[in-house]
């Protein structure tokens, strides 16, 4: 299962760009559905860190916002320490994106690599004209109900800039990473989603030559009991994907960048018409889980 794809002399060749343990300080599918029959850990019997684990490459973003509604900054903190402290037994690099020197000084996450164009800023980030369509039309949170809305939390252009550029965050690091398994964690990952991501290691580590993105989904008996989106009653359609963790060769990257832009296009389009009966508001969940019911064979979904 944990097979090379690549010799010794292109491995060299490809992480020499990684910076290991920088002290830099900064401010700040192709398959449809899987479904496993052993729900035991692929780390359960490695309490010590895999060696030369070369054909996994992590990617963690980091970029702590001012006024973040969402989350206060200890969340996201104490987020980290777990991932950092799980993400290490896999004996892979872990690149830290955004925050480099934010996220290194979190303790437990010091050992994590840097990456040369591993830093961004809001300004850096691409979709931003996008990203305002939504807070044009009031848009709240994603799970933000109808009945109250003086409770909803309303979405941040900020964060959700953030949200909308990771795949292309993750496809522009996978440019030069060709064979291996990229993989983005989001800074909240919460842990009872660890088990899933050692999933998603195992079935992306299955087929080297698959073009697909895997992604992890949303628990669907819980999906299932709301009714409307964004507190906007327009918005009906629940999503598929959720985006903690997503996945793909390196050799992909391009490809699926591109299909996730042409799709994030199109929602944008309806979006901003402005129609009564057209759901105004989206995420970078919203345009995943649009590419999977229009094209299935691009993301596999990976279950526990």
């Amino acid at each position: 299962m944990w097979d090379h794809y690549c010799s010794r002399k292109n491995q060299q060749k490809q992480d020499v760009n990684i910076r290991k343990g920088s002290s830099t300080s900064l401010e700040v599918g192709g398959f449809g559905s899987v479904n496993f029959q052993d729900n035991s850990s692929i780390l359960d019997h490695h309490t010590d860190p895999i060696p030369n684990n070369s054909s996994i490459l992590f990617a963690v973003f980091y970029l702590p916002i001012e006024n973040n509604m969402k989350h206060p900054l200890q969340f996201y903190q104490r987020r980290m320490q777990q991932t950092c402290t799980f993400l290490r037994r896999f004996g892979a690099p872990v690149i830290a994106l955004g925050n480099p020197g934010a996220l290194r000084s979190i303790p437990g996450c010091d050992w994590l690599s840097e990456v040369d164009g591993g830093t961004y800023t809001i300004s850096d980030l691409r979709h931003a004209n996008v990203s305002s369509i939504p807070i044009k039309h009031s848009c709240s949170k994603k799970f933000s109900g109808t009945k109250d809305k003086s409770k909803n939390v309303p979405l941040q252009r900020e964060i959700l800039q953030i949200w909308l550029n990771k795949i292309d965050i993750l496809a522009d690091l996978a440019d030069s990473h060709q064979e291996k398994l990229v993989i983005w964690i989001d800074a909240g990952l919460p842990q009872n989603r660890h088990p899933t991501v050692e999933k998603l290691v195992e079935v992306g580590l299955h087929d080297p030559r698959n073009q697909s993105m895997w992604v992890s989904t949303y628990d669907s008996e819980k999906i299932k009991k709301i009714r409307t989106w964004f507190g906007n009653e327009q918005c009906t359609t629940p999503p598929v994907v959720s985006a903690c963790m997503l996945a793909f060769r390196g050799h992909a990257g391009k490809r699926v960048r591109d299909v996730y832009r042409q799709k994030m296009a199109e929602i944008a389009r309806s979006a901003d018409e402005g129609s009564d009966d057209v759901c105004s508001c989206f995420d970078e969940e919203s345009v995943l889980s649009k590419m999977y019911r229009d094209m299935p064979s691009e993301i596999s979904i990976v279950g526990v």
